[in-house]
């Protein structure tokens, strides 16, 4: 009877901590997703992550200029717009831009070994998502200065457990790109405001769920968003967020060409 008791307390805990919905939701191997929420003090905020595999997938991180093109005369250099280029699984907003007239990224950018940008040393608790084949890095600006990334992106603040940065308690949709401790990328993007405070929180408490090691703060508010499939067989797409909006840069998961 005890053990009945403390399983069924254990649950609701859980519950409580994780949402109802916290099981990941496998998309392919090597691809998940979960929907779930955290508590950002009396306010309940939800949000839709991903996870994964470098190993199996390919990580990019795009420059919506150089892929789209002046060609487009639309300027719809948007998260939608890349993932229809390139036929991207998922697709998610990465970096700042300087204009909304035509995408000027501030900090460094990397995509397919060529710098579109370079480092914003004066960044404060700036810190770049690094791709080196299916090794990923986020660090701090000063420690990717000896990094090789054929793709790469500045944003921050960086994210650790009880973070303290200086927008820590302003209130915005957030997009974070993380690494767990397996080295598989993780996007979580909220669907509602919060501080940055409650979200470090959840994501270096929140093991069962995420196990995280490290994390970026990414372009957010109206430039967050996140577009992906939504089924095994790719019929239809799931949009988070502002996907239409102009973007300077986005992380990309492709498929990886066969040798």
């Amino acid at each position: 009877m005890i053990n009945v008791r403390l399983t069924g307390v254990l649950c609701l805990i859980a519950s409580s901590l994780f949402g109802s919905d916290e099981v990941w939701n496998v998309l392919r191997p090597g691809l998940e997703t979960v929907n779930s929420s955290f508590r950002d003090q009396d306010t309940v905020v939800t949000f839709t992550a991903a996870r994964c595999d470098p190993k199996i997938y390919r990580i990019r991180v795009v420059s919506t200029f150089r892929e789209i093109g002046k060609a487009n005369s639309y300027a719809a250099f948007s998260i939608r717009e890349v993932a229809r280029v390139t036929r991207a699984l998922l697709v998610v907003n990465a970096g700042s831009t300087d204009s909304y007239s035509l995408p000027a990224p501030v900090g460094l950018l990397i995509t397919d070994g060529i710098t579109i940008s370079g480092i914003a040393r004066s960044a404060k608790n700036g810190g770049v998502f690094c791709v080196a084949g299916d090794r990923l890095t986020i660090a701090s600006v000063a420690r990717m200065e000896s990094q090789k990334c054929t793709d790469a992106v500045q944003r921050g603040p960086l994210l650790s457990s009880g973070s303290s940065a200086g927008e820590a308690n302003e209130r915005h949709r957030r997009t974070v790109a993380a690494l767990d401790d397996k080295g598989r990328l993780v996007i979580l993007v909220t669907h509602e405001e919060t501080t940055l405070s409650a979200l470090a929180t959840f994501l270096y408490t929140s093991e069962l769920v995420m196990k995280i090691q490290s994390a970026l703060n990414l372009d957010g508010d109206a430039s967050s968003g996140l577009l992906m499939i939504g089924d095994r067989d790719n019929t239809k797409r799931i949009a988070i967020g502002n996907v239409d909006g102009l973007v300077a840069s986005v992380i990309a998961i492709t498929e990886r060409k066969l040798p």
